[in-house]
């Protein structure tokens, strides 16, 4: 959900950008609210918090722009339509890749 998003959350992204060759990491928080956290906050309040940080990060140096993407995703609920909407992402994130690769 990223209510809130916290420092552990950043350090997982900069690991994967740093130190396991990824090259863009998108953060995309859950669209309802988390049953374990009754107070959830909003979906606006979550993804403005998101962009603070990483607007932060990237003011500081320790990223670069681009590397990081905040999206709202339609269907982003829980864990079996967060699976099915991150393959979306990768096959649509990756398209330009497949196509080159296939091209080659």
């Amino acid at each position: 959900t990223f209510d809130p998003f916290h420092e552990n959350h950043f350090r997982l992204v900069m690991c994967a950008l740093r130190s396991c060759g990824v090259r863009k990491v998108l953060l995309i928080p859950n669209q309802g609210s988390n049953p374990y956290k009754p107070r959830c906050a909003s979906l606006a309040d979550r993804c403005q918090t998101l962009e603070d940080r990483l607007q932060a990060a990237q003011a500081s140096g320790e990223l670069q722009p681009g590397e990081v993407e905040v999206r709202v995703e339609a269907g982003a609920n829980n864990w079996p339509q967060r699976e099915q909407v991150a393959q979306a992402v990768e096959q649509e994130e990756c398209a330009d890749v497949a196509a080159t690769a296939t091209a080659v």
